[in-house]
Parts: C-alpha cells; sequence; structure tokens
C-alpha cells in the first residue's frame, strides 16, 4: 500500500517541475518548489484538527457534512493553502513577484492535495486513488488559483486585508461548489467532479492570464 501513497505525491511532481520551468521568475526554483509543496502538506493539519472537532460535537450525515463545506472546510483548507503560498514567498523573499507566487500557490496546493490524498485512501482504501489523484489533485490547484491570481495581480505591494478576505471567500465558493455534489450524493456520476473541475481550472487560469498576463 505504501506504493499507493508515494504515487499520490509523485505523480504531479512533473507537472510541478514544467510549471516552474514556464512561470516562475525568482531564485532557487527547486528550493522554491520543494519548501512550498512541503508548506502546503503540512497546512492539511489545521483542517484536520477543526474536523475532529467538528465530528465530536455534529454526527456525520450527508447534510451535517453539506453544512461544514462553506461553513468551515472550504474557507480552512483554502486559507491554509493560501498561507503556505505566502510563508513559502516570504521566506524565499518572492512576495513582490507575481509569477513566482502564481508557481508558489500551485505547489502548495499540490501539497496539500497530495497529502489529504494519502489520508483518504489510508482511512477509505486505494480505490479513491484514481478519482483523487487525477480529478480531486487538479481541482485544489484551481481553487488556490483563484484566490492567487487575484493576489498576484494586485497593483499595491501591501495587500489590504479586504482584497486577501475578498479573493480568499472565491477560493472557497469554487471549492464548495466542487465538493457539494460529491457530499449530497456518493454515487454521483464521475462526469459532475470531471465538469466541475475542468470549468473551474479553465476559470482560474484564465483570471491568472489577465490579472498577471506577461509581467515580470
Amino acid at each position: 500500500m505504501s506504493g499507493w501513497y508515494l504515487l499520490s505525491h509523485l505523480f504531479w511532481l512533473p507537472a510541478i517541475a514544467v510549471i516552474f520551468r514556464l512561470i516562475y521568475r525568482g531564485k532557487y526554483p527547486v528550493a522554491a518548489a520543494a519548501l512550498s509543496y512541503f508548506l502546503g502538506c503540512l497546512a492539511v493539519i489545521p483542517a484536520l484538527l477543526i474536523q475532529s472537532v467538528w465530528n465530536v460535537h455534529v454526527p456525520e450525515s450527508p447534510v451535517s457534512n453539506m453544512i461544514a463545506l462553506p461553513l468551515w472546510a472550504c474557507p480552512v483548507e483554502e486559507w491554509a493553502k493560501l498561507l503556505a503560498a505566502l510563508g513559502a514567498a516570504r521566506l524565499l523573499k518572492e512576495e513582490t513577484n507575481q509569477r513566482a507566487f502564481l508557481a508558489l500557490a500551485v505547489a502548495a496546493s499540490l501539497g496539500f492535495a497530495a497529502a489529504e490524498t494519502v489520508l483518504f485512501v489510508m482511512e477509505r482504501g486505494a480505490y479513491l486513488l484514481p478519482v483523487r489523484v487525477l480529478i480531486s489533485m487538479p481541482a485544489h490547484v484551481s481553487f488556490t488559483l483563484f484566490a492567487a491570481a487575484g493576489l498576484a495581480g494586485s497593483p499595491s505591494r501591501e495587500v489590504s486585508r479586504r482584497t486577501f478576505w475578498g479573493w480568499w471567500m472565491l477560493a472557497s465558493v469554487a471549492h464548495t461548489a466542487y465538493s457539494g455534489p460529491l457530499v449530497l450524493d456518493s454515487e454521483v456520476s464521475w462526469w459532475v467532479p470531471v465538469g466541475v473541475m475542468g470549468t473551474l481550472l479553465g476559470a482560474s487560469v484564465a483570471l491568472a492570464a489577465v490579472r498577471v498576463g506577461r509581467r515580470p
């Protein structure tokens, strides 16, 4: 089973390498990718802590899970991934480099999704791995990219709290739109998450292109 867990981390590493090659504009690209990915993996911890408290007080059901999505699950996960990317940017002193920040956000979101995939597979079985790796992981990129593109395209050097929370909320809404159908109906056709993921990924990439474009 350890091979399956390892696969969830290794599958998207070539994608991270390609993304950093194409859009990263900063020093130490290998260290930057590794740092942001690692911080993204650690970002799973806050979500797990809050989930454990929630599960103690609220019986699990489709209704309670659906309430949890917009109430705390999606916002906390997007907050954690965004802070992982911001933390990597600050440690690498890349906070003013817009394209570098986009690359860091992608690496952080994939790190988070890979760690979450490992936990899902350990709890529920390896049958979830293909869906998680091929659909959920790029979906996580799209959620985080909404917020990262908004912040990276900010004209001011210091991003205001209003700007931060606004783009964070957009990422949370996108995350809820993806997870909602899966929570309400565990037997939902796989075309639904594929379609939602593809739409969100296309929209987030388009937003990144508009907000950042060819800026250095």
